[in-house]
């Protein structure tokens, strides 16, 4: 708002995007008896310049002027809530957001004259009236019973006009009867509101310093309800001053948006000048001019060396102190119970919000057994009546043979069949009777548990920071200096020392919680992983020319015990053989039997040895007799010697990688994102047949572990000699998972997934792995 030099001509702003907000002024004495009246007039109609996006709807109308009353303690938008009520330029008298057409539209030139009548001898006591050119538009309006008994303020609400307010003593239009303007209302017919003081003879300028997530606009709330003449600067008001004026978005106010946050809401309207942010700078611009108390409230800005420099800047004049105010800390008692509270009434309504359902729900299904419990009463009903006209035309056809034959006398049968039949009439009526409705239900009182009441704060629906901004700037946040500009620092809930402690302590946590958004793994990370992989290429040709020897082996046993038949066969048919010849034979079945004891030994190795001292062997490579340690491996223990090598590597790694030695560590919330990110590939714990990563983890317990903060570590040395350790821990754990199953836990029968996991993987190895030194491409 820009009053003339006169004092008596309000014109709103309209650049940067502000002719789409409504303006608002309040005169500063209150009405509290007698009748009274004051002008306005609209001198000048503007026609700002638009420019919107094709998407964006046009608001209506462009000029809007409204003219009322309003406590001391009500915004400036009149009509908006239950202490103001108005009338518009669209011809609407206007209470708490309720409308109602009570008169013409008003224009240019016309001079408006409201009346306030609160004499209570007056027929028209406690009303307001609306008049143009001293003419009546409308007939008294009745003041809303919240107004009742309240000083009440002449107000104004305009956008995109110039207003002319004349509050006397003389009237600018002769009104049908004599009534006094506000200017030359008796002393105790009004009240003065007491215009903010500055304090030592400077306005406050107030930086609240908050962490968060931690009660930063519950605070902000309770601090502006205690200290009512500090206006707040951000931009969720913003938002709110939009949402008052009217102004479309695609999004409905009210309906948290994804991608944004408390500190920074979405204000994106389809409007250019609103929609880069320019309008938040203006308002700055214009509030360092102003001789008025004010919170600068920005979440990430306040929190930041540079930001909150920068924003000290307009305010570096002589009628302002600069506060930066300390909000850091365990809260005080007031505000903990206030938080309580607020949790207790959330977890109420949810509660309320279920018991509501499941009610409901019983009502619905009372219905419905009710409804055919009446449509059963009703078919029995039909079958019975049916039942009862056939029974009367036989016995008047019966009556009428007796008649005949002269015998009136009925039988006892169908004496009993009437009986009957009247006795389950009777039951059908009872049956039918409507159930009274039994007294509602009402929902249970909930209350906090322990660690409820242990919280000191209130969990946000929408958080202060969206995580990318909080992850990309919480390592830069620090606490404020005078050095910076402030003139004073308040800490509001603990002292500076303790208030400096927990910082830290919350400045380590959430390094360790926080992911990374961009990990970037090292060359020597690069160079390690392609050795990785060769070995276990080289290890997999062991195994699978092991095999190929085994199975040839087997064929040759095979084929040899063919030519064996055969030959005994020929040896049969020749029954008359000589004494030479039979002992020809014996000498080569004794060979057949030391050659078959030779193929045993191929099949059965050192790895059948259930006393193998695995981490005691020299080579894994050749335990004895050719075998390979990994010998008996399936596709699902060379996916856990994977796994083993790649979160003992990220442990490590990402420790050395790490920018900032207190983020270097591997939450396990975060454990996808930097596998993903170093291996190229996705961990996921279904893949393995778990639910949880913790369970997932368990699988690879002798490599890695959680560490109470949740943070995964490594078992093993960064500095190892070859990779042969974990082949030996692989080997190690299949050899106990085998001897699970032997006793039947089925606990210990591996779930993984081959089409997660890889179709290579699932096969076991491939027809022919690559050659040795050879990294297989991806």
């Amino acid at each position: 708002v820009l009053p003339s030099v006169a004092g008596n001509v309000l014109m709103s702003l309209s650049d940067g995007g502000l002719q789409y907000f409504l303006a608002g002024a309040r005169g500063s004495v209150g009405l509290k008896a007698g009748r009274y009246m004051f002008e306005v007039k609209i001198v000048e109609i503007l026609n700002p310049t638009e420019v919107r996006s094709q998407h964006a709807r046009t608001w209506t109308p462009r000029q809007l002027l409204r003219i009322g009353v309003a406590t001391s303690t009500s915004n400036l938008f009149l009509g908006d809530t239950s202490d103001s009520c108005c009338f518009d330029s669209e011809g609407q008298f206007t209470h708490n957001k309720s409308s109602a057409t009570v008169a013409q539209k008003f224009a240019r030139e016309q001079v408006l004259a409201v009346v306030l009548n609160l004499d209570p001898s007056s027929p028209n006591s406690n009303t307001i009236s609306l008049f143009r050119d001293g003419q009546r538009m409308c007939q008294p309006q009745k003041l809303p019973e919240a107004l009742h008994g309240k000083p009440l303020f002449p107000a104004v609400t305009w956008r995109n006009l110039s207003v002319h307010i004349n509050m006397g003593p003389v009237p600018m239009a002769k009104m049908p009867f004599v009534c006094r303007m506000v200017q030359d209302a008796a002393a105790s017919d009004v009240q003065l509101a007491s215009p903010p003081k500055a304090k030592d003879g400077k306005y406050e300028v107030v930086c609240p310093v908050c962490l968060p997530d931690e009660g930063t606009f519950e605070w902000l709330d309770f601090f502006l309800q205690r200290h009512p003449d500090y206006a707040e600067l951000s931009d969720r008001k913003i938002l709110e001053w939009a949402e008052a004026s009217g102004i479309w978005r695609a999004k409905p106010y009210g309906t948290p948006t994804p991608g944004f946050s408390n500190d920074k809401p979405d204000l994106h309207f389809g409007i250019p000048q609103l929609d880069d942010g320019g309008i938040s700078r203006i308002l700055r611009a214009i509030a360092a001019t102003q001789h008025r108390n004010l919170v600068l409230m920005e979440v990430k800005g306040n929190l930041m060396k540079e930001d909150r420099e920068a924003a000290l800047k307009p305010f570096n004049m002589p009628h302002f102190q600069r506060v930066a105010q300390v909000v850091i800390g365990e809260p005080d008692r007031m505000f903990k119970e206030r938080a309580q509270a607020a949790l207790l009434k959330e977890k109420q309504a949810a509660a309320d919000a279920e018991f509501q359902k499941k009610l409901l729900e019983e009502k619905q299904k009372s219905l419905l057994r009710k409804r055919q419990r009446e449509l059963a009463v009703e078919k029995r009903r039909a079958e019975r009546a049916a039942k009862r006209q056939k029974r009367e035309q036989e016995e008047a056809e019966r009556n009428v043979a007796q008649e005949a034959a002269g015998d009136e006398q009925k039988d006892d049968g169908e004496k009993e069949e009437e009986k009957k039949v009247e006795e389950e009439s009777d039951d059908d009526e009872e049956e039918g009777k409507m159930e009274e409705d039994p007294p509602e239900p009402q929902p249970p009182k909930v209350e906090l548990t322990e660690e409820e009441k242990r919280c000191w704060f209130k969990t946000p629906a929408v958080p202060d920071l969206t995580p990318s901004v909080f992850g990309s700037c919480f390592t830069q946040f620090t606490i404020p200096s005078k050095e910076e500009g402030f003139d004073e620092i308040r800490y509001e809930w603990d002292r500076k020392t303790k208030c400096a402690d927990y910082f830290k302590e919350w400045l380590l946590t959430k390094k360790l919680v926080t992911r990374v958004e961009e990990p970037t793994p090292s060359d020597a990370f690069q160079q390690q992983h392609v050795a990785w992989q060769t070995q276990v290429q080289r290890w997999r040709q062991v195994q699978f020319d092991w095999k190929e020897a085994q199975a040839k082996a087997k064929a040759e046993k095979a084929a040899k015990k063919d030519g064996e038949k055969k030959e005994g066969d020929e040896a049969a048919a020749s029954a008359e053989a000589t004494a030479p010849e039979a002992e020809a034979k014996s000498e080569d079945v004794g060979r057949a039997t030391e050659a078959q004891a030779m193929e045993e030994d191929l099949e059965e190795g050192p790895l059948d040895d259930e006393d193998l001292d695995v981490f005691g062997v020299a080579s894994i490579c050749d335990v004895g007799k050719g075998q390979p340690l990994f010998a008996r491996w399936t596709w699902e223990d060379w996916a856990l010697l994977s796994l083993r090598w790649e979160l003992h590597a990220l442990a490590h790694f990402f420790r050395k990688d790490a920018s900032d030695p207190e983020r270097g560590y591997v939450h396990v919330d975060h454990l996808p994102f930097y596998y993903t990110r170093y291996f190229r590939k996705v961990i996921s714990p279904s893949a393995y047949g778990v639910e949880t990563l913790e369970q997932l983890l368990g699988f690879v317990s002798d490599s890695v572990y959680i560490t109470p903060k949740r943070c995964v570590e490594s078992h093993l040395s960064e500095d190892l000699d070859s990779f042969d350790i974990f082949a030996k821990l692989t080997e190690e754990c299949r050899r106990e998972r085998l001897l699970l199953i032997d006793s039947g836990d089925d606990r210990a029968v591996l779930a993984f997934s081959q089409v997660v996991l890889g179709a290579a993987m699932a096969r076991g190895a491939p027809a022919r792995p690559p050659a040795p030194g050879l990294v297989p491409t991806r």
